[in-house]
């Protein structure tokens, strides 16, 4: 996981935090106002659903970095093979040469 991407979900965490917390007062405020507890109960179920939204976007994230760091790697074993066989065909470049010279 980037240092961005870990950033990113500390940021998210700690709004969802704070939205936790809002929830929590507009619950108590609807308890003691019988006129605004279905406003104020509307606005603790989008907050809910802000919550659901941001809940995704950090698993999306996860599975994107994780893709990417997959990715890296398969790249870089390609690399490694690619220089193996580099030298591999060096080598045979070589001992072909030699043949030719010997001849």
């Amino acid at each position: 996981m980037s240092l961005s991407s870990s950033m990113n979900e500390l940021i998210i965490r700690s709004h969802q935090i704070q939205m936790h917390a809002v929830q929590e007062g507009l619950y108590n405020l609807s308890q003691g106002n019988e006129h605004l507890r279905d406003s104020l109960t509307d606005w603790i179920l989008d907050l809910s659903n802000v919550n659901t939204c941001l809940d995704y976007f950090i698993q999306y994230e996860r599975q994107i970095n994780r893709q990417v760091n997959e990715a890296r790697l398969e790249n870089a074993k390609q690399a490694y093979e690619i220089t193996e066989l580099k030298e591999m065909v060096e080598n045979l470049q070589k001992a072909l040469d030699r043949c030719a010279q010997s001849q």
